[in-house]
């Protein structure tokens, strides 16, 4: 973990020395010859997407360049340092976003119900085949394959979609915390960088970093990262915020609508959620009365169909399309539950 840290030298002559923690007299010596030797963009290709830095806040920094200036360095070099050090932010932020991405992938996938879903759905599709074929090699084999879309459909999704909720409210907060702090901040800078200090966890807080960080290295709002959560009034919120940055406006009109249509439009989503919800459960059941057709007959009417079970291969086809179409028509009710996206 790198910290930059600064002391005033005691010889005018001398440079000021500049300390990074972790590393050696070689690194050090030549750390301070790429301040020189090194633009901004050629260390954006050459710097350890992977190194971890410490994020300091706003005082912090202006207290560090402060004291690079008494200590007596240029203002070009200081300048260069400043540069260096956000350039490694930036790239450490792409960086985070990348772990953020698969972090997000592995919470939906590896939790207690995606392997509790997956038991549960393969040993009913065994038990299915298994009665309606009594074939149990041709019953472990195909529910293999009919788990696991079940599973991705009726677990997998619904943890993203969890999640993604859990986003858009994170963001709903966000835009409030702007809108009030715009009320008394100076600048834009000023309030996206109070607000990057409070935001410093997950993916909304990675994005609110990313675009603190350019801010601070380019002079450039470039909200292009919220048009990922795909949530039309946070685009159009961020929209606003550029327009703030780069025109001025009263901040309570510009702001207070777009956060009301956030918050609407959140609420119409957890509505339609549970409104889908209750219509699955409906249509979740009338597809199993229309597969428990053939248990039905294996059980009560077993003699009719010994019949057909003296034709293996002929039960294993009718049956195997049996199967497969009643896995589609759950995924395809499932997917109508999973899009809750207000148009």
């Amino acid at each position: 973990m790198a910290i930059f840290k600064f002391k005033k030298s005691t010889n005018k002559q001398e440079e000021s020395d500049l300390e990074i923690s972790g590393l050696s007299s070689e690194e050090l010596e030549e750390l301070n010859q790429d301040i020189y030797d090194t633009s901004f963009y050629s260390e954006l290709d050459e710097l350890d997407t992977e190194e971890e830095f410490d994020l300091m806040t706003r005082q912090e920094t202006e207290r560090q360049v402060v004291n690079l200036y008494n200590s007596g360095m240029e203002l070009e070099d200081i300048e260069r340092i400043e540069y260096r050090r956000s350039a490694k932010m930036a790239r450490q932020a792409e960086y985070r976003a990348k772990v953020q991405d698969r972090t997000d992938f592995l919470q939906a996938l590896l939790t207690p119900n995606m392997i509790v879903g997956y038991l549960v759905f393969y040993l009913l599709s065994v038990l299915y085949i298994w009665i309606t074929t009594a074939q149990l090699a041709f019953a472990l084999i195909v529910s293999l394959v009919g788990a696991i879309a079940l599973v991705y459909w009726f677990v997998y999704q619904e943890n993203k979609l969890n999640i993604k909720q859990s986003e858009l409210e994170e963001l709903e907060a966000m835009a409030r915390d702007i809108t009030m702090q715009a009320d008394v901040a100076r600048n834009t800078y000023e309030v996206i960088g109070t607000i990057a200090e409070k935001y410093d966890k997950g993916r909304v807080g990675n994005d609110i970093n990313m675009l603190y960080n350019k801010l601070h290295e380019t002079g450039e709002l470039d909200t292009s990262r919220f048009s990922l959560y795909e949530f039309t009034p946070i685009e159009i919120f961020m929209r606003n915020l550029e327009i703030w940055y780069s025109e001025g406006a009263d901040t309570r009109k510009i702001f207070t609508r777009s956060v009301n249509d956030i918050t609407f439009e959140i609420l119409k989503r957890d509505e339609l959620r549970k409104n889908l919800k209750q219509a699955l459960f409906m249509e979740m059941v009338t597809v199993l009365i229309g597969g428990s057709f053939p248990l039905i007959i294996r059980l009560f009417a077993s003699r009719v169909y010994s019949v057909l079970l003296g034709m293996p291969l002929t039960v294993s086809i009718m049956i195997l399309l049996q199967y497969i179409g009643i896995v589609w028509v759950m995924i395809s009710v499932k997917k109508k539950s999973l899009d809750i996206d207000i148009r």
